[in-house]
């Protein structure tokens, strides 16, 4: 059974902060399938696989003894589960034995299917044998990053998260939810009021959160161009502005290009603004801007 995605806003205030946590961040392997920064399929490129598990105790048996028990997980072993998966897509491509060039989501589907034994939507696998002993780890984050998938900035990532509970019929999926980030969009604009910043265009860092995200196909390398081409043909005196001519623009995208389903709760956008030569001796100024694409008012053609 599929259970209804969430925003990870949401997740969190649902469960709360873990008693116990094993991390695996930027695990390194090759990947095959997903589009890369120009859009083409199937060419291999690099991937980093994060890992979060979020156990339901603290793994006590396992401080006691200083050897490992179950009430734990070897991340030693966690992180040769996931390049196994990698591999074996690896293989299975290279066989032909994949049906299409999968994308990244079905990448990340794979890998998680292999660690849980369900479906990133809530519902079981048919032949689950599972790395992870869902009983005794509550909540799962797994993040791929592609860091060459983006002609301006550094990258592009997709994050699965799941939230797991015991009940009389055993573990079950409750909670799940699916996330895309376009990291540091690096793209010259034209901002600022005072006079000299309205002379030449200056570089602005954007990063793009995508929350309740539920497409599965590719298609960041079209977002990323829709977002470069207005900052470059535009013009603000604000970050502020800025932030919320992106939001615009990344709902009208969605809405009506992805045709985002009408009768969903929409995506929650989390996009931040830095202006680096704003100030020239402390860090880059930042605004951030959190909107839903449902709150979003359309042009009145598009209605």
């Amino acid at each position: 059974m599929s259970v209804a995605p969430r925003s990870l806003w949401n997740i969190h205030v649902a469960i709360g902060e873990a008693p116990a946590v094993v991390r695996v961040n930027n695990l390194h392997a090759t990947v095959k399938g997903p589009n890369d920064a120009w859009g083409r399929r199937n060419r291999p490129q690099p991937i980093q696989i994060s890992v979060k598990v979020e156990l339901r105790k603290p793994f006590s048996a396992t401080s006691r003894a200083d050897a490992l028990a179950s009430d734990t997980v070897h991340y030693g072993q966690l992180s040769k589960a996931i390049l196994t998966s990698l591999e074996r897509l690896a293989a299975e491509t290279a066989a032909g034995r994949a049906p299409c060039p999968l994308s990244l989501s079905e990448v990340l589907t794979c890998v998680w299917l292999d660690l849980t034994g369900f479906y990133p939507t809530g519902g079981r696998a048919e032949n689950p044998e599972p790395f992870l002993d869902t009983s005794v780890v509550r909540c799962l984050e797994m993040t791929a990053h592609l860091p060459k998938a983006s002609l301006v900035g550094d990258g592009v990532s997709l994050a699965f998260t799941g939230v797991f509970g015991n009940d009389l019929d055993g573990t079950s999926m409750r909670l799940y939810g699916r996330t895309l980030r376009l990291h540091n969009l690096r793209v010259p604009t034209l901002i600022g009021i005072n006079d000299n910043e309205r002379e030449a265009k200056q570089a602005a860092v954007v990063n793009v959160e995508i929350d309740n995200f539920e497409a599965t196909c590719d298609f960041f390398n079209s977002l990323e161009a829709k977002i470069v081409d207005r900052m470059e043909n535009s013009s603000f005196g604000t970050l502020e502005a800025l932030a919320a001519d992106l939001s615009e623009t990344i709902t009208l995208y969605l809405r009506v290009e992805r045709e985002e389903p009408l009768d969903g709760t929409g995506s929650q956008l989390k996009i931040t603004v830095e202006k680096p030569l704003a100030v020239p001796f402390a860090d880059a100024p930042c605004v951030e801007l959190r909107t839903n694409t449902r709150d979003v008012p359309l042009p009145a053609k598009y209605n």
